[in-house]
């Protein structure tokens, strides 16, 4: 009997420490993945009074980036969307309605290539303004159609049908 009281004290010695441990790891993990999501807020989100972003698109950009965050097993969606609420509130002083934050942006990210970001914005940017002058040419090109069409129907009335009508209108 004494023997088995000795051992007891040691099991839950030992229990306590695998508790210590456990909380220990988990602690790290925690801090793990705030640093992860503060060096993704570095690369990747931007605030700027134009901004606006959705939760769910910052969730996918970070997923995406980080690979061992892919799953909500690896990092729930209520701690990762706890971490940006909190960024959010730091940076803009703002809490977001129905999931949108204004006054934040994700930038974009470079490309596998090494492309610049700043290049890759841009570049979009670039490519929208084509497009706007594309649609902006075709407008214009579409009016100047339909007037050329009225112009001739115009000058189709007024131009005499016969030689008769040209020498009397000339003469």
């Amino acid at each position: 009997e004494e023997e088995r009281e000795e051992e007891e004290p040691g099991e839950e010695e030992r229990e306590e420490d695998e508790r210590g441990e456990q909380e220990s790891e988990e602690q790290e993990r925690e801090e793990q993945q705030q640093k992860d999501f503060n060096q993704f807020c570095r690369e990747r989100v931007e605030v700027k009074p134009s901004g606006r972003v959705h939760i769910s698109e910052l969730s996918r950009a970070f997923r995406e980036q980080y690979g061992r965050y892919r799953t909500t097993e690896q990092m729930s969606d209520n701690v990762l969307k706890g971490y940006f609420r909190a960024f959010a509130k730091r940076n803009t002083g703002m809490k977001g309605r129905q999931g949108f934050y204004k006054g934040i942006a994700l930038k974009e990210r470079a490309s596998a290539f090494g492309a610049d970001p700043a290049a890759v914005q841009r570049l979009k940017e670039e490519q929208e303004r084509r497009q706007e002058e594309k649609a902006k040419a075709r407008a214009d090109a579409e009016s100047a159609a339909q007037m050329a069409v009225s112009r001739a129907s115009l000058s189709e009335e007024k131009e005499p049908e016969s030689k008769e009508e040209v020498a009397l209108e000339g003469g």
